[in-house]
């Protein structure tokens, strides 16, 4: 996935793909916590009408793909993504 991808996702959620929301300033994520929560935000924008759940990122081949690319733990792909769950940016709208 280009980056531009990853950008376009942040976009559509209502986030700046550059910079930390104030909730999530607020619960002290650094600044390499954008390019996963863009990461999680593209995965699952990709296929919004299926609950994207933890389980499936983190053994998801792309995730593994990720980290290499852009030197990002799984770790922190985890509080991403359960930033975007808490706050209802993936899985909204799924009956």
């Amino acid at each position: 996935m280009a980056n531009e991808d990853y950008i376009q996702a942040a976009i559509a959620s209502r986030l700046l793909p550059d910079r930390l929301s104030d909730k999530e300033r607020d619960h002290g994520h650094v600044e390499s916590y954008i390019v996963a929560r863009n990461f999680v935000l593209y995965q699952w924008l990709k296929q919004p009408d299926r609950i994207l759940t933890w389980e499936g990122i983190s053994k998801d081949k792309k995730t593994n793909d990720f980290i290499d690319q852009h030197n990002v733990s799984l770790e922190v792909i985890e509080l991403a993504f359960q930033f975007c769950h808490r706050y209802r940016f993936i899985n909204y709208g799924i009956l």
